[in-house]
């Protein structure tokens, strides 16, 4: 029920996927350079089909799945790094801070945005909320509307009572 009608087979997809990335790859050797690549090169590929197909019914979910790929794919790319620093036996305490400090970073960016995006979609619906309310009283003050009635606007229901006061309703965000 979450993936649109047309992307029905995405489930299969993205559990193909899982497992690849979980346990395929242990067939290359543990903590090889070419797992680590080839990990990498699977987490593109799949975050192409992702951004590609945009196969869930909410966007949102949408931008959070291509969101994780990303953050997949820095996860690889900070063990690639680290195992090639560590054969190349060029990694000192202060470059293991500045690559803790980048790592946490990147690990730290999709959920910020996604707070973000949340905080900036709500701050949206009470504008929208607001303007509504606004044009729906000063066109029942113009009108002298003073009977009960109900106004159905952008999925929020304006019921109109006497003495110009208002009941909101708000249909549920799908």
């Amino acid at each position: 029920e979450s993936y649109e009608p047309k992307y029905f087979w995405f489930e299969i997809f993205d559990t193909i996927r899982k497992q690849i990335l979980t346990g395929g790859l242990v067939v290359l050797g543990s903590g090889t350079l070419s797992q680590i690549i080839i990990s990498m090169l699977l987490c593109l590929a799949s975050m192409r089909v992702f951004a590609g197909c945009k196969p869930f019914i909410k966007e949102r979910v949408d931008q959070f799945s291509e969101m994780s790929q990303w953050q997949i794919f820095f996860v690889m790319l900070a063990a690639l790094l680290l195992r090639v620093a560590e054969m190349s036996g060029d990694f000192d305490i202060e470059n293991k801070k500045a690559f803790d400090i980048t790592l946490v970073g990147t690990q730290a960016l999709a959920p910020t945005v996604i707070i973000v995006m949340i905080l900036m979609r709500g701050q949206e619906a009470t504008k929208m909320l607001a303007r509504k309310v606004t044009k729906s009283m000063s066109r029942g003050k113009s009108e002298g509307v003073e009977d009960e009635g109900e106004v159905e606007e952008g999925g929020v229901q304006l019921v109109k009572m006497k003495k110009n006061t208002m009941v909101l309703g708000g249909a549920a965000d799908h």
